[in-house]
């Protein structure tokens, strides 16, 4: 009784101390750990706000200015109508304000500007995520994988251990040899370390997972999701058409090029003059002491309204240069979104093709694997009764062994090419 106790009580602090994980929960805790997405956020909101307030010179800037001076003198000159010691104490104070008009339509261009920046870090951002998304979901998939491998060879291994307490008993009843025992031995301790090799390869593959997802220490994950083939059929042509027009790295080029027109716009408008009204406000009050005399005090209100104009003439050609280098700048982001564009299509391609070809794999290794699976069951029945070797056995066993994990790492590829078309079409974050 107290043995079967205490092996429950194994089992079940070996569970809990598992904690189970989806997929779509691995992808949330990515993301928010993740210190690019973070930072990308954080750029993000910069732009944001520097969109809600606008550009400044939308606004008149206002300002209130106060001073108070002392003045002591010893005034001895003959020329002076004022002579001997006396002080004065004043204290002024303005109130200004400047609003400029017309500058030839900068204030819009830099709106424009600053919307343009927005979208372009929102497409950063999106661009910033996908990634994450991809390297959380490849890794959540590939432990999965070394998981079943695992699992493969654990099978193998106890079916090892079964022939060989079989064989040690025919060793017994005179029906086998020494040799063959050592044979089914052999087998066994081969099989019993590349399930320990592979549980290393496991345990690796968790770890990654747990340094993808951000946390400092090793959890125990029990994924919970499958690995299944998509039930979507891909069409090159939509798949390109999306990608043109929802890839995030396409989008956001797209956005720094017209940010570089708008920077053209911005430096021909600096031929165009400049209009401003400026208006000030101001009132002192000053108090004049001679010795022996009662202190004298006034004041003295005055306001002032202006209209300025600023109209370019020549500044040696820098305006000319300017616009030459803006509009250099311009092809050149022009250049490099086509560039983009036609690296990213080849990607496409490639990514296709591969998926298609990796669909065939797996359907293939499946077939392999139920073949295989059937001819073990076979040679063992054969083996038993007297029609076979173990040669024969062990060589369709390890073949079996070998298409299982041939038929696991095509899935897994299968899947990161998936994951791969997704990204590139620009739609693997829309649901995160």
């Amino acid at each position: 009784m107290n043995k079967f106790l205490i092996i429950f009580l194994l089992i079940s602090s070996k569970l809990l101390a598992q904690s189970q994980l989806s997929l779509e929960d691995a992808i949330k805790i990515g993301l928010q750990n993740n210190y690019k997405v973070q930072i990308s956020k954080q750029q993000l909101e910069i732009a944001q706000l520097n969109q809600q307030v606008g550009v400044t010179e939308r606004f008149p800037s206002v300002s209130f200015d106060v001073g108070q001076n002392n003045l002591y003198s010893n005034n001895n000159s003959p020329i002076n109508f004022v002579k001997g010691v006396f002080g004065d104490n004043s204290l002024n104070a303005d109130f200004n304000t400047n609003y400029t008009i017309y500058n030839g339509n900068q204030r819009n261009i830099k709106k424009t500007q600053l919307n343009y920046l927005s979208k372009e870090n929102e497409q950063l951002l999106r661009n910033t995520r996908a990634s994450v998304i991809k390297d959380v979901i490849e890794s959540y998939y590939k432990t999965i994988i070394e998981r079943e491998k695992s699992l493969v060879l654990k099978e193998t291994k106890s079916l090892s251990k079964l022939r060989l307490n079989d064989t040690k008993l025919q060793l017994n009843l005179g029906k086998a040899s020494n040799f063959e025992v050592l044979r089914a031995e052999n087998s066994f301790l081969i099989d019993s370390s590349s399930y320990l090799q592979q549980e290393n390869s496991y345990q690796a593959a968790l770890n990654k997972l747990n340094m993808v997802l951000g946390s400092d220490k090793s959890k125990n994950y029990q994924l919970t999701d499958k690995l299944d083939v998509a039930k979507d059929e891909f069409n090159f042509e939509a798949l390109k058409s999306k990608m043109l027009s929802q890839n995030n790295e396409i989008l956001a080029k797209q956005v720094e090029t017209n940010l570089n027109r708008s920077k053209i716009e911005l430096i021909r408008s600096q031929r165009n003059p400049t209009i401003g009204l400026n208006s000030r406000l101001g009132k002192s009050y000053s108090t004049t002491r001679f010795e022996g005399n009662a202190p004298i005090k006034g004041n003295v209100s005055n306001f002032t309204i202006g209209l300025r104009a600023s109209i370019p003439i020549y500044n040696g050609g820098e305006l000319k240069r300017g616009i030459s280098e803006a509009i250099i700048q311009n092809k050149i982001g022009e250049l490099q979104l086509g560039e983009l564009k036609q690296e990213l299509s080849i990607e496409l391609t490639n990514a296709f093709t591969a998926y298609q070809n990796q669909l065939k794999a797996v359907k293939l290794n499946q077939q392999l694997v139920k073949n295989l699976g059937n001819s073990l069951q076979l040679v063992k029945g054969r083996l038993e009764s007297g029609f076979s070797n173990a040669l024969e056995y062990r060589t369709i066993q390890l073949e079996y062994v070998q298409s299982n994990f041939n038929y696991l790492e095509s899935m897994y590829s299968l899947k990161s090419y998936e994951i791969t078309l997704r990204k590139l079409i620009g739609e693997l974050d829309k649901n995160y």
